[in-house]
């Protein structure tokens, strides 16, 4: 469902002020990727919006399983410190097969419009915010409450969306200025795969 005050004028400061710089540098390196190809801007745009709406809803899909059959829940929400590293590796893996499934999907329904190297670009911010940022740093305070969260019904991120979407735990925007050395190398990374 929609959060419609999402849209108030009385947020506008606060979504500015912790998620602007983030978002606009990440659609801005989109933009400078597909710059030499056919892809149209609006294309790149509408593709990134696709991406990180999967994203989202992939996120939520997941915490669908029961679970003692979620190595999402079972590992990345584990409190047991000894599985760390167990946890790191699971959590990165599930993370990658998210835009391997995204992938593949987009060739099964021949959604050519949407570029591959998009796919790895943002695939490249989401695992690396996830793992290293959220599960190494602990950095960002919305996902530590998703974890701590016991319905695990709140927080999927990206921010931006939880507001968006009304799946945030509370009001708070989280400050995002913690995935800017991410975008950065996730660009230079598609940059030279590209």
């Amino acid at each position: 469902m929609i959060n419609w005050s999402f849209f108030n004028k009385h947020n506008f400061p606060e979504f500015f002020e912790k998620h602007f710089i983030e978002v606009f540098i990440t659609y801005a390196f989109a933009l400078r990727l597909m710059s030499n190809t056919s892809t149209s801007p609006l294309i790149t745009i509408a593709s990134m919006l696709i991406i990180g709406y999967y994203s989202y809803f992939i996120h939520r899909l997941i915490h669908k399983i029961p679970k003692e059959y979620n190595p999402h829940t079972l590992f990345h929400h584990s409190k047991n410190v000894n599985d760390f590293w167990l946890n790191l590796i699971i959590e990165t893996t599930v993370n990658v097969l998210f835009f391997v499934i995204f992938y593949y999907a987009k060739v099964l329904f021949k959604l050519k419009f949407i570029p591959t190297i998009l796919v790895v670009y943002y695939g490249i911010i989401y695992v690396s915010v996830h793992v290293i940022n959220y599960s190494i740093l602990h950095l960002g305070k919305n996902h530590r409450n998703h974890h701590l969260d016991q319905t695990q019904k709140c927080n999927f991120g990206p921010d931006p969306l939880d507001h968006l979407l009304n799946s945030n735990c509370n009001s708070n925007y989280e400050n995002l200025l913690h995935m800017l050395p991410n975008i950065l190398v996730a660009f230079l990374i598609a940059e030279y795969v590209k």
